[in-house]
């Protein structure tokens, strides 16, 4: 999706294994990225894990829904187009992540959060409300 909306920054971030950006922040870690979602799901239920199965209502008005659908429509085509896809992106990452600016989270005055501002959000709205 972040290739269809031309935004650089989460295509840049948005990796296997997060950086750590703070150290309040919990670093992602993605260990079936790789692992096609017919095959998770095919692995729960014969296993029987509990998941998630009913579709979002309003997942068909997404963009979300189309691309999915867009590439579950070229894969059947063309075995791999998905990883090679995937694969793509990983090697031209280190060159994206070079021309993004990286996120410089602050601690906010109030709460001891990470914020982008002295203030977060939720303190700023605290603030308001009293």
């Amino acid at each position: 999706m972040n290739i269809f909306r031309g935004d650089i920054a989460r295509l840049a971030k948005e990796k296997p294994v997060t950086s750590e950006v703070h150290p309040l922040f919990v670093q992602k870690i993605k260990p079936f990225c790789e692992i096609p979602e017919k095959e998770s799901a095919l692995y729960a239920y014969v296993k029987k894990i509990a998941f998630q199965d009913t579709p979002c209502p309003y997942a068909s008005e997404a963009l979300r829904n189309d691309i999915r659908g867009m590439l579950n429509r070229m894969e059947q085509k063309h075995a791999g187009t998905k990883f090679t896809v995937s694969k793509a992106m990983e090697r031209l990452r280190p060159a994206l992540e070079i021309t993004t600016q990286k996120d410089n989270f602050k601690t906010c005055n109030e709460c001891g959060e990470p914020s982008a501002l002295d203030l977060c959000k939720c303190c700023e709205m605290l603030k308001h409300v009293d």
